[in-house]
């Protein structure tokens, strides 16, 4: 009875993630990031757009500084036009916690997902997806969701650093809007690697 319970209570878990992940697409959001050490100081903040249109996914920071992470497929660019640079590599579709986001086919075979403790709020669920490979280059990341939808990321790095993503104001693309093209000046110093 006991296995019964936990595995229904495990499919009815990853079935309202999935739901949640695969309605976070076609969209503009905006963000807050910040970033924390291992010892809980707040080190940086930044904010900025998100667009998702599965599997592409385009990350434009407008504030302190401006820089655009564009990842397609197995290319990710990174433009930073302070530097006049765009570094252009290839990653693996496992190797960045982005994927998350950016899954049509939602699994969660390379995770072990566990609902976290949320105290008096009903609205509210927050999940930990602890990675199965030993060879991660973090330790958690945390989802949080208010009402179905969204609202905060957390990478958990292997010292104990975290980075917090939180979504507001999503509105639906169409169209164009729905293709994600990074073009930079003519003169950008392109690093390949």
């Amino acid at each position: 009875f006991l296995v019964f319970g936990f595995s229904t209570r495990v499919v009815s878990l990853e079935e309202e993630l999935t739901k949640v992940l695969t309605a976070f697409d076609g969209l503009e959001v905006s963000f807050t990031q910040e970033i924390y050490d291992q010892y809980a100081n707040l080190i940086e903040v930044s904010s900025g757009i998100c667009r998702v249109s599965k599997p592409s996914i385009e990350w434009r920071t407008t504030e302190p500084y401006r820089q655009t992470v564009l990842l397609s497929g197995d290319t990710l660019k990174i433009f930073d036009p302070d530097l006049e640079q765009l570094i252009v590599k290839t990653v693996g579709f496992e190797s960045t916690p982005l994927n998350l986001l950016r899954q049509k086919d939602i699994r969660f075979d390379d995770f072990i997902v566990t609902e976290l403790e949320n105290g008096e709020d009903t609205k509210t669920r927050r999940y930990l997806f602890s990675p199965v490979s030993r060879e991660a280059a973090y330790s958690g990341i945390e989802i949080e969701t208010r009402r179905k939808e969204l609202v905060l990321i957390k990478l958990i790095g292997l010292a104990g650093e975290q980075t917090r993503v939180h979504f507001s104001g999503k509105r639906q693309i169409f169209g164009g809007d729905l293709l994600f093209q990074l073009v930079v000046p003519e003169g950008t110093d392109i690093v390949e690697g």
